[in-house]
């Protein structure tokens, strides 16, 4: 089984910048996760909400998402809900 991904190294950082990322997306990844087991169903956009992130970080966000989908923590429902620039988004719960 492939190594888990949680930061996804596209423009070659190296040495300690890598590790220091790389430990970054770690801790975002448990802190959206404590924010899933609070608040049980969230769009990418409620977690940026109820988790105090800028609005900036929200392909930071799906990263993580995906990343906790991928290892069996979340799952995406068939649940939808319009929010920005009226876009329908899938909501994911606690597995």
């Amino acid at each position: 089984m492939p190594e888990q991904l949680d930061f996804f190294n596209t423009n070659q950082t190296q040495g300690q910048e890598l590790k220091e990322a790389k430990q970054k997306a770690r801790t975002q990844q448990d802190e959206i996760y404590d924010l899933f087991v609070k608040h049980r169903a969230m769009t990418p956009f409620d977690v940026i909400e109820k988790g105090g992130y800028d609005p900036m970080q929200i392909t930071s966000i799906r990263r993580a998402i995906t990343n906790l989908t991928n290892a069996g923590k979340l799952v995406k429902t068939e649940r939808v809900r319009k929010e920005r620039l009226g876009k329908r988004n899938h909501l994911w719960r606690i597995a």
